[in-house]
């Protein structure tokens, strides 16, 4: 069998049964464990399947194993964002002082700032460019860059986080559990935002229905924590849950 044949294969098992282990690849597949091991360290490079201790786990299953890439997220459920974003700018009241995380829903709010006299705090290097071009007052949380996200995270950003207070957040997440909460992937991105939550007076969470009955690495928050601005309700288990739409 081929190299790429084999590819396909173990993605499709993988897909299929939401993890393989490297022992049962192998003899599916009637090649060596040192084979099927650099096969999958390929594919997770990939981004096609995780690797995972033993064996491979699908990227397909609920649980969310990882970061969409930027560049992506930019065009994932653009119609919807952008509505949320519209929403959320309403319920900014003019010289506020707002917490904008980092990422794709936050930064579509930012044109509609552009005249409500408002200070911005974020740790998101992807929003300067556009806070810059509106004009609107700005301050950068410094930490650790996380390249993949242009987002600064780590102990010093956490430290600056602990001695402010902010009016509004607009936070965003990767998944929503009814039990679970709020959830990203990344340890240290939740950790930021976990700190900004604490240090805001009203929380707004920013996401559309695709994140819905999903859980992610590391929950931040709970339903209770603040408002979900969305472009649907994420249904009746959700018991307190605030929305706004």
């Amino acid at each position: 069998m081929l190299k790429n044949q084999r590819h396909l294969a173990i993605i499709e098992y993988v897909n299929e049964h939401q993890f393989a282990k490297v022992e049962e690849l192998s003899q599916l597949l009637n090649v060596s464990e040192i084979t099927i091991r650099r096969d999958i360290n390929e594919l997770h490079e990939e981004n096609v399947i995780k690797k995972v201790h033993g064996g491979a786990s699908s990227l397909k299953q609920n649980h969310i194993a990882m970061d969409i890439e930027l560049e992506l997220r930019r065009t994932t459920n653009a119609d919807e964002k952008l509505k949320i974003a519209k929403i959320a700018a309403d319920y900014i009241p003019d010289d506020s002082s707002i917490y904008l995380d980092a990422g794709t829903s936050t930064s579509l709010v930012i044109p509609y700032l552009e005249n409500k006299n408002v200070t911005v705090f974020t740790h998101g290097l992807h929003h300067i460019e556009m806070l810059n071009k509106y004009n609107i007052d700005t301050y950068i949380i410094g930490g650790h860059l996380k390249t993949k996200t242009l987002a600064t995270v780590g102990s010093l950003s956490i430290k600056y986080l602990e001695r402010m207070n902010f009016d509004i957040a607009l936070i965003g997440f990767n998944a929503l559990d009814s039990e679970f909460g709020y959830s990203t992937p990344d340890e240290m991105e939740a950790m930021i935002k976990a700190t900004i939550i604490k240090h805001s007076n009203v929380v707004y969470f920013l996401g559309d229905e695709s994140k819905f009955g999903r859980k992610s690495g590391m929950s931040f928050a709970q339903i209770s924590d603040g408002y979900l601005v969305s472009n649907k309700h994420p249904g009746d288990k959700y018991l307190n849950i605030k929305v706004i739409k």
